[in-house]
């Protein structure tokens, strides 16, 4: 099957640090040692899917060196590289199922580039990742050493808290009567293209409202990604002509113990929310999607792929995605890290025909609001529209 790149993802840093390659490969293989989704694969075939962890894994990393040539060309190195890297196919049964890259720029910074794909790692887990690893780094580097590992089984909690979910009958009806009549198409659209590449658009102006939503989501006592949500819902109505609108919402489901901020693996689930427009005014429809949101996090560890198994539906055109990793800097804070981001490029591909994209900034109220699209089903023009 040609590899297409959905759901592999590559973030790439360019980092103020003096590279020690010895301390680095400690630093990696402790951090190997305590996550076992780092050492993971996937038995796809049998009765039902396994995941399988190995003891031990050789471990993925690479080292090149750059620093004799100028910064343009360890630049157009770098994006040559990391394009390539796009159509790796990884091997999903003997793993490992990410790699870390380093490219040396000068005696004192490199390029940090962790390519993973997103059924080991979420975006909270990759940050966690980066986190713990520049900081046990550091730690050598400053002449300390490393404290006994002690493997993390946050997730072997969270697939026996998904198993049992499995069976919830209260979870099925409510999904079932929540999407009851719910629109299976609201965007327009295309015939046919011939583009390959995932559509990215950042909506500029969307920044400059950050504050005011925040300070509104507090003066309501509702979440911030309830008032998000809401304007999502009424784009879909206004696009669609419809006052019924769905779409999927991503959920943070890792299980509610302590440490679990900082274990690795995939803890998302994207679950379908359908709600009804009428003639309410935009607090009350705030208010409106808050209730939904509560009523519906009882069930929020139903996986989606039982959604649409139950409901013969893929539920792949709209996904709503909020993040904001408040704890990640009370995590580098706690780990002394004092490794400088210079800069950074990301790359990841979902099988959503539309992604939107909401992003919170870690030391202030700033909101960076993006559309990815697929390019084959949807036009450019009316991804700027709906922006």
């Amino acid at each position: 099957e040609k590899f297409s790149g959905i759901y592999h993802d590559i973030m790439a840093e360019h980092v103020k640090c003096p590279w020690d390659g010895d301390r680095f490969e400690l630093a990696l293989a402790a951090c190997v040692a305590e996550h076992p989704a780092l050492r993971t694969g996937f038995r796809l075939e049998g009765s039902r899917p396994l995941q399988h962890v190995y003891a031990c894994i050789e471990l993925p990393l690479e080292v090149e060196d750059l620093r004799n040539r100028s910064q343009e060309e360890q630049e157009r190195r770098v994006a040559q590289w990391i394009e390539a890297r796009k159509r790796h196919v990884f091997d999903w049964e003997r793993g490992p199922l990410f790699q870390v890259n380093i490219f040396r720029r000068t005696d004192e910074t490199f390029e940090f580039v962790l390519s993973f794909h997103h059924a080991v790692l979420d975006g909270w887990s990759r940050a966690a990742f980066t986190v713990l690893l520049y900081s046990r780094y550091e730690r050598l580097l400053r002449g300390g050493n490393l404290e006994p590992v002690q493997t993390d089984w946050t997730y072997r909690k969270f697939i026996a808290q998904e198993q049992q979910m499995l069976e919830s009958q209260g979870a099925k009806s409510y999904f079932a009567f929540l999407l009851e009549d719910a629109p299976i198409q609201q965007l327009p659209h295309r015939q046919s293209s011939d583009e390959s590449s995932q559509g990215h658009s950042v909506v500029g102006p969307f920044r400059a409202l950050s504050g005011r939503l925040i300070d509104l989501a507090q003066h309501m006592g509702v979440p911030v990604q309830a008032v998000l949500l809401t304007a999502h819902f009424a784009v879909l109505s206004a696009v669609s002509g419809q006052a019924r609108v769905v779409s999927c919402v991503t959920h943070n489901v890792r299980p509610e113990t302590a440490g679990a901020e900082r274990s690795l693996g995939m803890f998302l689930n994207s679950l379908p929310m359908s709600v009804h427009l009428g003639a309410e005014t935009w607090r009350g429809l705030i208010q409106k999607v808050a209730l939904l949101m509560a009523e519906g996090m009882e069930y929020r560890g139903y996986p989606l792929s039982k959604i649409q198994h139950d409901l013969g539906w893929m539920f792949s055109e709209v996904l709503f995605n909020y993040t904001h990793f408040h704890i990640f800097s009370d995590i580098a804070e706690s780990a002394g890290q004092s490794t400088a981001v210079l800069g950074g490029t990301g790359f990841e591909q979902t099988n959503f025909d539309l992604l939107v994209d909401v992003s919170r900034g870690l030391n202030d109220s700033s909101m960076v609001l993006s559309l990815e699209y697929n390019p084959r089903t949807l036009d450019g023009k009316f991804i700027e529209q709906v922006g």
